[in-house]
């Protein structure tokens, strides 16, 4: 059993399912977009709700909401076309493009003067030019494997003991 169920915060996702019902605005069939994946009583609301499509852009691997209800959910491939043949209720699908974090570092901050005090263009020597994204995270692969690694040390209760 989770403690998740007795905290009297309201995630994100319940927040806007709950603001829908207030306005009186149906959220079935509506798309719900969300920093994280959704923790398994969120993803509980958004299949009752009738929302159709989640989309996430960081993975929560706590989450048991592909085991509690993985015959609802569609995890990366779009269930409301009219190719699909699945039965799942709701399409769960990560981000793909710039998160907003990353956005405003490759589109907005500039590190470097573009234009001199007359405004032409200031040319960057190719060889001390360095890319704006700078430091970027492995892929998801990369994190997956070392998570994957760890796996075996980490109890998946309270009750149970950490393997040595």
């Amino acid at each position: 059993m989770s403690l998740l169920e007795f905290q009297r915060p309201v995630h994100a996702e319940m927040s806007a399912i709950l603001d829908a019902g207030r306005r009186g605005v149906s959220p079935k069939g509506a798309y719900l977009y969300c920093t994280t994946y959704p923790c398994h009583l969120c993803m509980k609301e958004i299949i009752a709700a009738g929302v159709w499509k989640v989309v996430y852009i960081e993975p929560y691997p706590k989450s048991r909401s592909v085991a509690m209800y993985g015959d609802a959910l569609a995890i990366g491939k779009s269930i409301h076309d009219s190719q699909s043949t699945e039965i799942a209720s709701v399409s769960v699908d990560p981000f793909i493009g710039v998160s907003p974090r990353a956005y405003r570092r490759l589109f907005v901050e500039q590190q470097y003067r573009r234009k001199d005090s007359r405004g032409e263009v200031v040319r960057q020597p190719l060889n001390t030019a360095l890319p704006k994204a700078g430091y970027l995270r492995p892929l998801l692969s990369v994190s997956e494997r070392e998570g994957i690694a760890i796996l075996p040390l980490v109890p998946l209760d309270e009750n149970e003991e950490m393997e040595q």
